[in-house]
């Protein structure tokens, strides 16, 4: 029976790290709700550094960065491996990882009450800077080193996220996690990022061009 039972809980953790790029199974927790950790105790440099690589990276479309940071697709090319599927099968999976990064369909590109994929977030030609860092959230995979929350500024009504009435945003407030190595943190139930709702401007009024 105790071999019966590991079988199925191996079996379990496998259909969870091979769930798609709109899976999670974390509990979802409002923006900004920290957990207990003492601010003294953040590395506030790590955190902010690992967050704008990972924006920029994201700009860039350098997606073997982006894997490369992100622990929950780091876990799920490791399963594939351990799972015998051997360095081909495991190059076949990061391709996908990395072809569904590159979409940026019109159809996507809208913030819903569940959020949105990261790299419509971070599109090319946003502008990023750090907002504050934190404690960050208590629930998810692994702890949390550091949250660095992150203004995204679009320069350009065109190219900017939309939002659920498709009107174009101005800029916004994200929150990365990272745990102590760097790794991004999966904390929204679409995408990575936490988004800090209340902070979402449509203010054109001071932009040029677009």
């Amino acid at each position: 029976m105790a071999m019966v039972a590991g079988m199925v809980a191996g079996a379990l953790a496998g259909m969870v790290i091979k769930s798609g790029l709109h899976r999670w199974s974390g509990r979802a927790s409002p923006a900004g709700d920290a957990s207990s950790a003492p601010l003294a105790d953040i590395d506030k440099t790590m955190g902010s550094e690992a967050a704008l690589r990972y924006a920029q990276a994201l700009k860039e479309g350098d997606w073997e960065r982006v894997i490369d940071q992100t622990l929950w697709m780091r876990e799920r090319l490791d399963y594939v491996r351990l799972e015998g599927g051997g360095e081909e099968e495991t190059a076949r999976e990061r391709q996908y990882l990395a072809r569904r990064l590159a979409e940026r369909s019109p159809e996507e590109n809208q913030l819903r009450p569940e959020g949105v994929e990261d790299q419509f977030v971070f599109a090319p030609g946003v502008e990023v800077a750090v907002a504050g860092v934190d404690a960050g959230r208590d629930d998810l995979e692994r702890p949390v080193a550091a949250r660095t929350w992150l203004r995204v500024t679009y320069p350009r009504r065109a190219q900017a996220l939309r939002d659920e009435r498709n009107l174009p945003i101005r800029a916004m407030t994200v929150g990365v996690n990272v745990d102590e190595k760097g790794y991004v943190l999966k904390a929204g139930v679409i995408g990575n990022l936490e988004i800090d709702m209340d902070s979402v401007s449509r203010d054109w009024s001071m932009s040029v061009g677009g």
